[in-house]
């Protein structure tokens, strides 16, 4: 999966899209990056990531998307783990078997959008969701270690896109509507 995403990151010249994107992060600071974002509609966390990484390995198309490529690398690991969880450690290598091949989580691995980043970010919150909301179901104690993380991974995730915003609002209408049926775990949801 790793040799997939990274392996000629930087061959492709740019695309429309892509140019947007080196449009906005190609600027003095982060904070004229957050400026320029104010004409924008997409939230500002990609764009910024993005900026200091072409200021750390200079204005490429190879720096311009790999921040994409590493939370393209990220959802392998966080697909096993959120599979393994739910099934088993078989179900959790052939998802991340399939993650690892399939075409569109390559392409957007490979391409200076924040599609990546939004999926990346949406994983690591769900992972640590289940357990809050197995620990819910349960009946036992909530670690606010888990909840801190993954209201940070949530924040994050609606500051890359606002489908991460959609994502992480079902996760709470489950977590609500779960609540609202056992009216005892109200407060904990």
């Amino acid at each position: 999966g790793l040799l997939l995403r990274m392996h000629g990151l930087g061959t492709e010249s740019l695309w429309l899209d892509e140019y947007f994107t080196y449009d906005i992060v190609y600027v003095r600071d982060a904070s004229a990056v957050w400026a320029r974002m104010q004409d924008d509609l997409q939230p500002p966390l990609y764009f910024v990531l993005t900026h200091f990484s072409i200021r750390a390995f200079g204005v490429s198309e190879f720096a311009l998307r790999l921040p994409s490529g590493l939370f393209g690398v990220l959802t392998l690991p966080l697909v096993f783990l959120i599979a393994q969880r739910l099934y088993s450690h078989r179900e959790g290598l052939i998802a991340a078997a399939f993650t690892a091949i399939l075409l569109q989580p390559i392409a957007y691995s490979q391409e200076a959008r924040n599609y990546a980043m939004l999926v990346g970010l949406t994983l690591a919150a769900t992972a640590c969701w289940l357990p809050l909301m197995e620990a819910l179901f349960e009946h036992k104690r909530l670690r606010r270690g888990l909840a801190l993380g993954y209201v940070a991974l949530a924040a994050a995730a609606c500051y890359t896109h606002y489908f991460g915003l959609l994502l992480i609002g079902c996760q709470g209408a489950f977590a609500l509507l779960y609540a609202l049926l056992r009216k005892e775990k109200l407060f904990a949801a």
